[in-house]
């Protein structure tokens, strides 16, 4: 056989180096590109929690550590009967980008079986207000999942607070966990809501008519944030009552794993999920607590919610009860204000990634709310730093909250 000429096989040799060398350019200008475009988002990312760290320092633009530097807390509580004086507000938006085609997220306030906003209300223009003095309060906040997550936190938002109060015979805790078990057999068998694969996550409160404690309910990782004042009354403290109900709880991931599901991310740095076994690509649910969901119910997901009960009125001793570590809280004594917030992870998972964490994040809530003239200002106020947070992701979740301002009165002792 006759090789081929020398010069064709050097020609042959020295195309072939230099499109090797070639590539090893292309691929190098690549990572440099690739590199440049993550220090930029960096110097951005750290731009703004620079910003943000900044404004929660003592001191610092927008700080509100003491109550009288607050815009909306320093105005002192009006007298009144001695009974709680309760102002709500609320935010409902729909996120955009990624698949998003409608809002899943439902909220309600209901005076035992009388609603006085939800979430059609608000999209009609009703603007929530204050409540009656002395009347039982449930306020709801639900995100929908999956492709029947609206019409599983619809029924949540129509729902929940009746078969609480269909409960109530019993504590409010057993009533709470009561109305949870009803609601998911509800789901369970009725076919419009498709809840094998589909549910909600929920976050309630009940303030009861005495005005002597609200009790904190949730399932799943739409979360509520207490910001109190502290046992003489000097600042207020943000306390979060109740963890998400995500796997990176490690005492949610232990309980579903012993009960037979397997729990992992689907790849490198994507969150925790629930899955049927290693081979399965089913249900990937990222929360262990939901209403619906019953696929992943099989495998130890759960439907119980985690219940608190905050005490509101004074303790008779004038001691505190430690809410979070360096906090204490003697109930809510005449002439100060406190706020219940729940929100969807549309609000906190914006203010996590943005604030690094938690703990942050709940300290940018409490500046939102102490700096606020009212409950509907503070949950306005939440809903556009989300947003500027969501922007920066360049997606938005659904996002929607309510928010409670509690006020105790002095009596009215004029002319006394």
């Amino acid at each position: 056989m006759k090789l081929p000429p020398t010069w064709m096989l050097v020609t042959i040799a020295a195309l072939s180096a230099l499109l090797i060398l070639l590539l090893a350019c292309t691929l190098r200008l690549q990572r440099r590109r690739d590199a440049a475009r993550a220090a930029r988002k960096r110097k951005k990312q750290a731009s703004y929690e620079t910003v943000a760290l900044h404004d929660m320092e003592e001191g610092g633009e927008g700080s509100a550590e003491i109550l009288g530097d607050a815009a909306g807390w320093r105005v002192p509580v009006a007298p009144g009967e001695g009974r709680l004086r309760v102002a709500v507000g609320a935010v409902l938006h729909m996120g955009w980008g990624g698949l998003k085609t409608e809002n899943q997220d439902r909220f309600v306030v209901a005076q035992g079986d009388s609603v006085r906003w939800d979430s059609d209300g608000y999209e009609s223009g009703a603007t929530p207000g204050a409540v009656e003095q002395g009347a039982p309060l449930w306020a709801g906040v639900y995100d929908g999942h999956g492709t029947a997550g609206l019409p599983c936190a619809q029924a949540l938002e129509q729902r929940l607070h009746s078969h609480f109060g269909d409960a109530l015979g019993a504590s409010v805790e057993a009533a709470m966990k009561s109305a949870c078990d009803v609601l998911q057999a509800e789901l369970k068998v009725e076919k419009a809501y498709d809840a094998m694969y589909s549910g909600s996550t929920a976050v309630f409160a009940y303030l009861e008519p005495d005005g002597n404690a609200a009790t904190i309910g949730q399932c799943g990782d739409s979360r509520a944030l207490i910001v109190h004042p502290n046992e003489d009354g000097s600042h207020h403290d943000a306390f979060q009552p109740i963890q998400d109900h995500s796997f990176d709880n490690d005492e949610e991931a232990a309980r579903v794993r012993a009960l037979g599901g397997t729990v992992k991310a689907n790849r490198p740095g994507a969150p925790l999920r629930v899955w049927g076994d290693e081979s399965t690509l089913e249900p990937g649910l990222m929360v262990s607590r939901s209403l619906g969901d019953c696929r992943s119910h099989e495998l130890g997901c759960s439907s119980e919610p985690q219940v608190l009960t905050v005490p509101l009125a004074a303790t008779e001793d004038g001691a505190g009860v430690g809410l979070a570590a360096g906090s204490s809280y003697g109930g809510l004594r005449e002439g100060q204000r406190m706020a219940i917030v729940m929100g969807t992870d549309g609000i906190f998972d914006a203010l996590d990634k943005s604030s690094r964490g938690a703990y942050l994040a709940n300290e940018r809530v409490r500046r939102h709310v102490l700096n606020a003239e009212s409950a509907q200002a503070a949950a306005d106020a939440l809903l556009d730093d989300s947003l500027r947070q969501w922007a920066l992701m360049r997606r938005a979740d659904n996002i929607s909250a309510v928010v409670l301002f509690v006020e105790r009165p002095a009596a009215d002792r004029e002319g006394a």
